[in-house]
């Protein structure tokens, strides 16, 4: 790849890396990355489509924005309609099963982890969506607890709407900008970091934290990750909508 080429002649000179964005599909790839960085590195991780994604069509990112089009199709304002989905997103989440993206996810957040590099999840799931979200992520062995240099308690971001630490991962919300998030922890925890890596399939949150830090001094290099573009453009809303009519809780 040459934006893969291209980054490695620019991580030989680190000093004067203070933020680019590169894409890719490989997440072992990650581990090119930190070569050569600063010693106070952080990696931080979407997980809906750069982590994780659902085994069917039901529960997944490209059935919420085909709920969300319905509504609008229908007359409900784009607010109430974000409002209405994630109602049915918490409703099938707990009973969805997830897969990761890629299939050496786990083994390098575990790789990251043992070179003492902190993984922090960073999602635009809401705090209420905690419980079920390391249920899914607990059942793929993915786990962001008890690292070096993260808190280990839960702790309230005071935003509007309020955002949530727990576990190694903060709920960010839809409403909150992931920058705002991530930059507000960091600040409050005092964590001493002069480095970020930032994945996410989104691009608008790359770029977003890309700015960010560059704006603070910080050196990053945002990851668009496509390792689930196949997934997202294979949706299919008519095996969605079969599964959301015939989908029932078992009690």
């Amino acid at each position: 790849m040459k934006t893969h080429s291209l980054l490695q002649a620019f991580l030989m000179l680190p000093s004067l890396l203070i933020g680019t964005i590169v894409e890719t599909s490989h997440f072992e790839d990650i581990l090119t990355y930190v070569d050569g960085l600063p010693q106070k590195t952080i990696v931080v991780c979407d997980l809906d489509n750069t982590l994780i994604i659902p085994c069917e069509p039901l529960g997944s990112v490209a059935w919420a924005e085909h709920v969300q089009k319905q509504l609008q199709s229908k007359g409900i304002s784009k607010k109430d309609s974000e409002i209405v989905e994630h109602i049915l997103w918490k409703t099938v989440q707990p009973h969805i099963e997830v897969q990761t993206v890629d299939a050496k996810t786990a083994e390098i957040l575990q790789e990251l982890k043992n070179r003492g590099i902190p993984v922090l999840g960073l999602t635009a799931r809401f705090p209420d969506d905690a419980e079920f979200t390391f249920k899914q992520l607990r059942s793929v062995d993915l786990d962001f607890s008890q690292q070096q240099h993260l808190p280990l308690n839960l702790v309230h971001l005071s935003l509007e709407p309020y955002a949530l630490y727990e576990n190694g991962i903060l709920f960010a919300t839809t409403n909150n900008k992931k920058s705002e998030v991530l930059l507000k922890f960091l600040e409050i925890h005092q964590i001493d970091v002069e480095y970020i890596i930032f994945v996410d399939d989104k691009h608008h949150h790359v770029e977003d934290i890309e700015v960010a830090c560059r704006k603070h001094g910080l050196g990053c290099l945002g990851v668009r990750f496509s390792g689930a573009d196949k997934h997202m453009e294979g949706f299919d809303p008519a095996i969605a909508d079969f599964q959301w009519e015939t989908f029932q809780i078992e009690l």
